[in-house]
């Protein structure tokens, strides 16, 4: 009688056919809370977004003794920030800890949440010039023609520099006058402990005092963000220091609202947008900021992006006396530089440095595991024992440290780790995450063992720079690389257990599991880094349902570092609907991608839908921006450019508006006729020429050019809107 009576809500139904959104099943939840009900018990969701977790996990923080339970929820997906805000004691097992083999993958229970799909590979003969480099050096020039053909800069070599974040914001913060300072890096960098900081110091220097908003606050499921800002910072107040926290957690209407209430009260704030990670969109919002009149200088509206950097956490080591700093030196730097800024924290130090202390195998993998449970076993362990293998010896150098692994580790990740180890000193390099999204932007169809034998000669290339220690005591040739088996998925691939694979001509990839239906889902999946299986979204949803919503679509694509397997598979005539919507700037940016993906050309052949002949005259009459004829030429191609034209002097005839100034636009156009009329003369096929000048192009014909007497020559019949000398 006296048991715990939880309150038992089933979101299946909701979940599958998306009848409430975050909002809806917040306050679903905590109204079920009541003087005597403590417990509320979740059922349904399979996974739940990272507002939704947020939200949960503050409301039960600020009410001690109310309990959220969710049964069979993955939360492997979400951000490594909120999944530390829960009490992970029951969850389930994480399904990627049982993915050993390929065969793994075809188990029913990993198929429903962890689909995969095989794709087939780009360039598999420079693929196995590649696989077959014998030393460092023939890597290196490997990879460099692989992901770069015909490149002459050494792009490997090329690395970020990471400055101590704190005083580059100072510099801007310093100052009287107004300023918006976007910060951005992984969590538990230090960003939260150092606005605090900076807000004594605004008090001190400049007389500021402190308004605080929290991007992931709940009150903003009810209450309108203006509100909440118009507290904070009252209309008849003095001037304020602003402190918005968790910005990365605001919806794209909230940070909207957000920039339109700076444009008006932003002369009288210093304010810091605290990220920990940023949007396609935010750039574009502080742009506003610079055309609005909202007296903050153009000069005085800047982006921060950072990582953890070792002298914060040199800091954070000697407030926590920690005892093993050497240890927690080198897994703070290689655990960032093989899984990227999400796999370390200093809230973590005092556990991981008891940890290291102790020697405690299982608790390493435990603490790595927990941050990044997307990790395979087998890579787990496999990091562990190459730290432990440079914990071995008690030299603290370099050299010594990468040869205890090289002798200790011969694998994959423990080679990844010894790469790691040689920027210990500088900490310079991309991490292997942002490497392949920044660096490699563009090569989704390429083996993960192949990025990963990329990045390590990258890491090679910035440590030749700065210091040779460790590099002759690294493991002569990357051949292990390619020894195994990986499947590709959102930041660090998945490490099997298999051999090498049969053949290079194809790969495997962790599909996205989530609704088609939602181009907020997809985009959403997208950012994160999800692979999505485009074939079976054409298939299951895009082939016989339209994409209607243009600026999600855009934005879709935007998110996307290979926009044309997208646009392959929506279908051609949804496509061409979309681009011959309104003259915004959103059809400019579709027809920009249309064009930069190269779909194939379709009116040369019997398709009554032509994508990319329609989006070239779309970009040329969309785009605001000043046009040159070398820029088109060189963007569009020439033969696409004069077949996209013949075909548009007919089919778009009715489609003349511009975004441009109408007179220039027109002139570009008739210079574009001109240039490519005098090409087709210069190859010898005149016979052409005439058919470019038809439709809504013929009295654009000059009288005055010899290419008139070549149309007039070669047509095969007059047209009555060429000039009666012509005619």
């Amino acid at each position: 009688k006296r048991g715990v009576k939880p309150k038992i809500l089933d979101f299946g139904y909701d979940s599958l056919v998306r009848t409430k959104d975050d909002t809806s099943m917040y306050l679903s939840i905590i109204r079920e809370f009541t003087t005597y009900r403590w417990l509320v018990y979740v059922k349904g969701l399979q996974v739940i977004s990272d507002k939704l977790l947020k939200w949960l996990a503050e409301y039960t923080r600020f009410h001690p003794w109310r309990f959220v339970y969710l049964e069979g929820t993955d939360l492997s997906w979400n951000f490594s920030e909120n999944r530390d805000r829960c009490v992970m004691d029951r969850a389930p097992p994480v399904l990627s800890r049982r993915i050993l083999t390929l065969k793994d993958l075809n188990n029913p229970q990993i198929v429903a949440t962890r689909p995969f799909h095989e794709y087939v590979v780009d360039k598999p003969d420079e693929l196995l010039q590649v696989a077959q480099a014998g030393n460092w050096k023939d890597l290196k020039s490997s990879c460099e023609k692989l992901f770069r053909p015909g490149d002459d800069v050494a792009w490997l070599d090329h690395a970020p520099v990471f400055r101590d974040f704190r005083d580059e914001v100072k510099e801007v913060l310093d100052a009287p006058q107004p300023c918006v300072v976007l910060l951005v890096s992984p969590p538990g960098a230090g960003k939260s402990r150092f606005a605090d900081d900076v807000a004594l110091t605004m008090r001190e220097s400049l007389g500021l005092q402190k308004a605080f908003v929290d991007g992931s606050d709940d009150e903003l499921v009810d209450t309108a963000l203006s509100e909440v800002l118009s507290r904070e910072v009252p209309p008849s107040s003095k001037d304020r220091f602003l402190i918005v926290d968790e910005f990365h957690m605001l919806a794209p209407s909230h940070k909207n609202a957000l920039f339109t209430w700076l444009a008006e009260h932003g002369r009288r704030l210093h304010v810091l947008l605290i990220a920990n990670r940023t949007d396609s969109s935010d750039d574009d919002l502080l742009s506003r900021l610079h055309t609005v009149g909202c007296g903050i200088p153009k000069d005085r509206v800047a982006s921060v992006r950072t990582r953890l950097v070792p002298k914060i956490v040199k800091e954070v080591q000697d407030a926590t006396k920690a005892v093993n700093k050497w240890g927690l030196k080198v897994w703070y730097h290689c655990a960032r530089a093989l899984f990227g800024g999400e796999a370390v924290s200093l809230r973590s130090m005092r556990a991981l440095d008891e940890a290291i202390g102790t020697r405690q195998r299982d608790r390493l993998s435990d603490l790595l595991s927990s941050k990044m449970p997307r990790l395979s076993s087998l890579t787990v362990d496999q990091f562990v024992r190459a730290f432990l293998d440079a914990m071995s010896t008690s030299k603290q150098s370099v050299t010594e440290t990468v040869k205890q692994v090289a002798m200790g580790s011969v694998t994959p990740v423990g080679l990844m780790l010894q790469c790691a180890l040689l920027t210990l000193e500088h900490d310079v390099g991309h991490d292997f995450p942002d490497f392949v999204s920044t660096r490699l932007s563009g090569a989704s169809d390429i083996p993960p063992a192949f990025k990963i034998a990329s990045w390590c000669a990258h890491m090679r290339c910035v440590a030749l720079k700065h210091e040779k220690d460790g590099l002759d005591a690294m493991s002569p040739t990357p051949a292990v690389l390619f020894g195994c088996t990986f499947v590709d998925q959102v930041g660090f691939p998945l490490l099997l257990g298999d051999g090498a694979p049969p053949t290079l001509s194809r790969g495997y990839s962790l599909s996205w599991a989530g609704a088609y239906d939602s181009l907020h889902d997809l985009t959403d999946a997208v950012k994160r880094g999800h692979s999505v299986n485009w074939n079976d979204v054409h298939e299951q949803h895009w082939a016989d349902n339209d994409v209607s919503d243009l600026h999600g679509f855009v934005k879709l694509l935007s998110a996307c570092r290979s926009p044309g397997k997208v646009l392959r598979a929506i279908r051609p005539d949804n496509l061409v609907g979309l681009l011959k919507s309104a003259m915004v700037a959103d059809t400019e940016r579709l027809a920009y991608f249309v064009v930069q993906a190269k779909l194939p050309l379709q009116s040369t052949g019997s398709s009554p839908h032509c994508p990319f002949e329609t989006a070239v005259w779309v970009w040329l009459m969309a785009t605001e921006s000043e046009l040159t004829t070398d820029a088109v030429l060189a963007f569009v191609g020439r033969e696409e450019l004069f077949e996209s034209l013949v075909w548009s002097s007919v089919s778009l005839s009715g489609r003349r508006a511009t975004r441009a100034e109408p007179h220039a636009r027109a002139t570009l156009v008739r210079n574009l006729l001109l240039v490519l009329s005098r090409m087709k003369d210069e190859e010898g096929k005149l016979v052409h020429v005439p058919k470019l000048w038809r439709g809504m192009f013929a009295s654009q014909l000059p009288t005055d050019d010899p290419i008139a007497a070549t149309v007039a020559i070669f047509a095969d019949d007059e047209n009555p809107k060429w000039p009666r000398i012509v005619r």
